[in-house]
């Protein structure tokens, strides 16, 4: 019988997860594999949008959500896509946001800089702050993983190592999710990284 290893996979918009055993003419599934459609960096960047747009109405007193708020409800759903310079700073804003999500995979803490049209405003975020906004998305992924590891008839640790792949993997706090499930075994990154290179 050859190792066993979970791969968790969290990419742009969605997650998989399977189980495979190495044998000595390829791999073999184990057990049922798992995806979850619509789930993946996309969320995370418009958590951190949505935790923007707030963080800005707070630094306004709250005007401009309670006055003009759209659908977000704060200074950023005040801007309308329909009009033109409002619209690229929304689109400017969420660029921010995904290269904030990505600095803050190797950083501490990041600033945007947000161009309203009353002014450009500072928004301080942390790693901290971050990883408890993305929190609810990481723990479905890691409950579709147990799934996946009990259709086998697996528990964490019978798996030798868990393979993270996808761009999303490389964010810490779902670095540190499968170790959750495998705190005795290794968890090996798949990427432009060296393997291992945690």
């Amino acid at each position: 019988m050859g190792e066993l290893v979970a791969v968790y996979d969290l990419g742009g918009g969605t997650f998989d997860t399977t189980i495979l055993r190495a044998r000595p003419d390829g791999m073999e599934i184990v057990g049922t594999p798992e995806g979850i459609e619509r789930l993946g960096g996309m969320d995370f960047d418009q958590a951190l949008f949505a935790d923007v747009d707030d963080a800005l109405d707070d630094a306004l007193g709250g005007a401009l959500g309670g006055a003009l708020g759209g659908a977000l409800g704060g200074a950023l759903g005040a801007l309308s896509p329909a009009d033109p310079a409002e619209a690229a700073v929304l689109a400017a804003v969420r660029r921010d946001c995904v290269r904030a999500k990505q600095t803050l995979s190797t950083q501490p803490e990041t600033t945007l800089r947000v161009p309203l049209p009353a002014g450009t405003r500072e928004i301080v975020v942390t790693r901290p702050t971050f990883e408890q906004l993305i929190r609810p998305t990481l723990n479905l992924t890691t409950q579709a993983l147990q799934r996946t590891l009990t259709s086998a008839g697996l528990g964490p640790d019978d798996l030798a190592a868990v393979l993270l792949a996808g761009g999303s993997s490389r964010i810490p706090r779902s670095t540190g999710s499968p170790r959750v499930l495998s705190s005795s075994r290794g968890v090996t990154g798949l990427s432009c990284r060296v393997a291992g290179a945690e």
